[in-house]
């Protein structure tokens, strides 16, 4: 979190009220000049609506000019070990620094290489999905 300046504030003694202060104003045609570039605080904001696919390209240009993986690290480990614990046979232990381990163990460079492997696979799949939603004039990907 930023740090951010206190002010010191003034406990009022009493009965006292300050006077708000009034800004000198000049009478004059240069007071009654807008300025071409404000814009009035009562307009409405209006927001034009985006093309059919036109959010979905430009999240897939993003994705594709990012270098960082596109799922975190600890939600695929967790996946990675669900699904050696679903195949490895129940009861096999494994004794390791005075304990007994169940299941398997992995090396933070294995998690990793198999994650970049997983998003290959998957990035490479998505773009199959593009060529082919693109070819047939569609707007969005479909199973099937």
């Amino acid at each position: 979190m930023a740090r951010t300046k206190c002010v010191a504030r003034h406990r009022s003694q009493g009965n006292y009220v300050p006077k708000p202060k009034s800004k000198a104003r000049k009478a004059g045609p240069s007071s009654a000049k807008v300025d071409a570039n404000s814009k009035d605080t009562n307009d409405p904001i209006i927001q034009v609506k985006a093309r059919p696919g036109e959010v979905v390209l430009r999240d897939i240009r993003r994705y594709q000019r990012s270098t960082e993986h596109l799922l975190g690290a600890l939600p695929f480990q967790r996946l990675v070990r669900e699904i050696t614990q679903n195949y490895t046979p129940p009861g096999t232990r494994q004794w390791h620094e005075r304990m007994w381990y169940e299941g398997y163990r992995y090396t933070s460079t294995a998690l990793e290489a198999i994650q970049d492997a997983t998003e290959d696979y998957l990035v490479e799949l998505l773009e199959d999905w593009l060529v082919s939603s693109r070819s047939d004039n569609r707007t969005d990907l479909t199973f099937g």
